[in-house]
């Protein structure tokens, strides 16, 4: 499991944290392109991938059985903005391995926003 904290400081008119934890590549569907899917990961932190070998590895899923879809295993809705103060959101992947991970988030494909990528975090195993 990993945290990302965000932190908006003292001030803020208020942030969207929502289009900086999506998937801004499948708006429409989650990222197996299963009917139905967009409306339960519509507001989710889906687009929190890392990077390890080579390859984008995606939020864990499961399969829950009243929406007839995989859904991540992470934030479900982070539709609020963030107005002042600290937010701490959970996703889990499966273990890349290795001692550092690399966080990406892809760019929106309409408007190449939001894009970020955080290399060398520590991995923690407790």
């Amino acid at each position: 499991m990993g945290t990302v904290t965000c932190t908006i400081k003292d001030g803020s008119t208020g942030a969207p944290l929502h289009p900086l934890l999506e998937d801004p590549q499948k708006l429409l569907a989650n990222q197996r392109d299963e009917d139905g899917s967009a409306l339960p990961t519509f507001n989710a932190s889906d687009g929190l991938t890392l990077i390890a070998g080579g390859e984008r590895i995606f939020p864990a899923d499961y399969l829950d059985a009243a929406a007839e879809q995989h859904l991540p295993l992470s934030e479900l809705n982070v539709s609020d903005d963030l107005k002042t103060g600290v937010t701490t959101i959970c996703v889990v992947w499966p273990d890349p391995g290795g001692d550092t991970i690399t966080l990406d988030h892809q760019a929106d494909k309409s408007t190449n926003d939001n894009a970020y990528r955080l290399t060398d975090i520590p991995v923690k195993n407790s």
